[in-house]
């Protein structure tokens, strides 16, 4: 499949115009570097009005996830009496729901009508799936 899509593009004089922006929304992902690495420059080169713009995520703490599973431990250890403020009915969220759920790395697409298209890049095992999938759309 890999050899198929990389002649396509390769062999096509057309290259998707109706594409006008791209923009790549990610961590460290293997799947998005190797795709902006294989197929963006052939992009660019056939349609040079193409806009494109890279933003990183941040990074998830591994330090926060340890310090609830600790919590959790020590809320298991503590004494059966102990009020707790899950247990007194206090709200314990400090934070907004859009801060609780972290950023998906995604691939969001901006057509010339000016629609937009979003690709999950954890639906993705290689960069020709992803490039197969903007050909489709």
């Amino acid at each position: 499949m890999a050899r198929r899509v990389e002649r396509l593009m390769l062999g096509t004089p057309l290259v998707p115009r109706s594409i006008t922006a791209i923009r790549v929304v990610c961590r460290d992902n293997k799947v998005a570097s190797d795709w902006m690495s294989r197929f963006l420059p052939m992009l660019r080169y056939a349609s040079p009005n193409l806009e494109f713009d890279f933003s990183r995520l941040p990074a998830i703490a591994v330090k926060e996830k340890e310090e609830t599973s600790e919590a959790g431990v020590e809320a298991d250890e503590a004494e059966p009496g102990a009020d707790t403020p899950a247990d007194s009915g206090q709200d314990v969220t400090d934070q907004s729901p859009a801060e609780e759920t972290p950023e998906v790395e995604r691939i969001e697409l901006e057509f010339a009508d000016g629609t937009k298209h979003l690709l999950n890049m954890e639906l993705y095992v290689s960069s020709h799936q992803v490039m197969q999938r903007i050909l489709d759309v």
